[in-house]
């Protein structure tokens, strides 16, 4: 198939829609020659409201460890109605250090006034010790 634009404007196009999520999918299914582009700027800013997000998350990045240096920013808020400290407590905090990239881990709408949920994310300040803590 012929090229309709060089792939400098195309990787420009995808670059303007990084603020799209769903469209950056769209263009990432539409497309192969747009998907490493696109899982650049999709996997910089990870969000896991399940254990099943991060269940996939996990076994993308396995298959495909140079995604692993894209990730910028992880964010866990469980969905309330699923059990938030399963979630919490699955989360593999020492994989955090197989992101070199990584700045920002961030935890939202969980409750830690319960001891056995702080417990679940208590870690060694050498796990994070990339994230500047």
């Amino acid at each position: 198939m012929t090229r309709l634009f060089p792939t400098e404007i195309e990787e420009n196009l995808l670059d303007l829609l990084s603020d799209h999520p769903q469209t950056l999918r769209n263009c990432a299914l539409t497309c192969r020659r747009w998907l490493p582009r696109s899982r650049f700027h999709l996997l910089r800013a990870v969000s896991l409201r399940t254990r099943e997000d991060l269940a996939s998350l996990c076994g993308f990045l396995d298959v495909d460890p140079q995604c692993r240096q894209w990730v910028r920013s992880v964010v866990m808020a469980p969905i309330v109605e699923k059990d938030t400290q399963l979630v919490l407590e699955t989360f593999p905090v020492p994989s955090l250090a197989a992101l070199p990239n990584l700045r920002r881990w961030e935890i939202r709408g969980a409750d830690m006034s319960d001891p056995s949920r702080r417990r679940a994310l208590l870690c060694h300040k050498a796990t994070l010790a990339r994230l500047g803590y």
